[in-house]
């Protein structure tokens, strides 16, 4: 039981990509009706040109403290090339799904640069070999520091999501200011301090640099024995529970929504979370079964529930379990929803703005996830976790390619190396996964692991499950 969270008042917690806190997203489009032929690059580029004037933040730069206790702040930066920030790539042939996923990856694993506006929009062509796709579409994959998706950029966050032709919100097109007014003495004092010592900030940020990297290391060894040592420790460990590398690994299944409907009719009372945790849990025991690690042992996930409001100022969480121990996967499945219902759901977090967009909902529970993670002195929160973004009924396009994928990257954390993000748009949901390459070296067969463990449910409510389409 964490109870109520403020994030401001929590400690900065830092990931191993680059010491930043940054989300990705992962966009696909079909081109394939346009009648002008397929889009260009640059009417791509021109798009974001047009919309990133109205956002100053995403042209600032970030400005670590050199104190401890200092003021990090957003300085405009008066080079800024909106040109830098958007890349056009494509796949090697034959352009197939795994190829994609391997490029996610290698997207989201890079760090952003710095000295630079932290953001990225990666256009990515090339996707002509993925059969539950066809040929002609295109991707974009979206890199965003969380400082732009926080209350204080209250438009910021809505950049990408506003590209498209359907979305608008309401602008600031002022120039964002550089002077901080009404400032207390001791504020006055810190950032004058700050201001001093900006000169020695390279040094001595390598310096806190080396240190955190030690102090990352060692504490959740350090907290996971002494917890250990005391009796205190009540999560199984797992390979997902260690620390975790600079790489990741990524997949997405595919799932239709009429699938889910039918397991919901047979069961009745079973929410459409019930059904994914189950679906999870039962690929956990496929895949640690296969690799001799289970032992029969119930595992368990953080999984935090998004609002329906959409102006709701608080996220929740419940820590569920998952039942892998149990063989049945009907019994699985009504043990997790009995758990549901027997545990609330704990208030985690406030939300100081509105979360307009599903990228700002799946950007804050990315941060809970791991600050809450942060906060546990190396000790195991969960063996997994799962992120939930809010239905988008609405048929949204890009320049009139019409979006057909809606899902994102969401970001692993030491002793929480598993993270499931659970999208739906349209009549489709989407399930995706990250890891760390160590600790998931062979994505693709977890996620056939994924795909089983639906067949599996299905089997339970029909002697004649109809076949999944990988």
């Amino acid at each position: 039981m964490l109870g109520t969270l403020n994030l401001d008042a929590l400690p900065f917690i830092s990931d191993d990509v680059g010491g930043q806190r940054m989300d990705t997203f992962v966009m696909i489009y079909d081109q394939r009706g346009l009648t002008d032929g397929p889009l260009r690059f640059k009417q791509v580029l021109t798009r974001i040109k047009t919309e990133v004037r109205h956002y100053p933040q995403f042209r600032q730069l970030f400005r670590p403290s050199v104190l401890p206790l200092g003021a990090q702040c957003w300085v405009d930066d008066e080079a800024f090339d909106v040109e830098f920030h958007v890349r056009h790539i494509a796949l090697p042939k034959p352009g197939d799904w795994r190829q994609f996923c391997i490029q996610v990856a290698r997207l989201h694993s890079r760090p952003l640069d710095q000295t630079r506006p932290l953001w990225e929009i990666n256009v990515v062509e090339g996707l002509d070999n993925i059969p539950w796709l066809g040929e002609g579409h295109f991707a974009l994959v979206c890199k965003v520091h969380r400082g732009l998706m926080e209350s204080t950029h209250e438009q910021a966050q809505d950049l990408i999501w506003t590209l498209h032709d359907e979305v608008e919100f309401a602008v600031d097109s002022a120039p964002a200011s550089k002077v901080n007014v009404a400032l207390p003495f001791a504020d006055l004092l810190r950032d004058g301090c700050d201001r001093l010592l900006r000169p020695l900030g390279g040094p001595l940020e390598l310096a806190l640099g080396a240190a955190r990297s030690v102090s990352s290391r060692l504490m959740p060894a350090v907290g996971f024995y002494t917890h250990a040592l005391l009796g205190k420790g009540s999560m199984p460990f797992t390979r997902f529970n260690t620390d975790i590398s600079s790489f990741r690994v990524w997949e997405s299944c595919y799932l239709s929504a009429g699938t889910l409907a039918r397991l919901q009719q047979y069961y009745p009372g079973v929410s459409e979370s019930d059904l994914i945790l189950a679906q999870i849990a039962g690929a956990l025991r496929l895949y640690l079964n296969d690799k001799t690690e289970l032992g029969g042992r119930d595992l368990w996930a953080l999984a935090p529930v998004q609002p329906a409001d959409a102006d709701a100022q608080t996220l929740t969480f419940s820590v569920v379990n998952l039942a892998t121990g149990v063989e049945d996967p009907a019994e699985r499945l009504l043990s997790i929803s009995r758990w549901r219902q027997q545990n609330p759901p704990v208030e985690a977090m406030i939300v100081e703005a509105p979360l307009r967009s599903p990228l700002r909902r799946m950007t804050h529970t990315n941060d809970l996830l791991q600050r809450i993670q942060g906060t546990q002195s190396g000790r195991i929160t969960a063996n997994t976790a799962l992120i939930t973004l809010p239905d988008e009924r609405h048929s949204l396009s890009l320049l009139g390619a019409p979006l057909v994928y809606l899902s994102g990257v969401p970001e692993v954390s030491n002793g929480l190396g598993l993270v499931h993000l659970a999208s739906r748009y349209g009549d489709h949901l989407t399930l995706t996964v990250t890891s760390c390459r160590e600790m998931l070296p062979d994505p693709a067969f977890y996620r056939e692991c994924l795909y089983q463990s639906l067949q599996e449910m299905l089997g339970t409510a029909s002697q004649s499950p109809e076949e999944l389409s990988l």
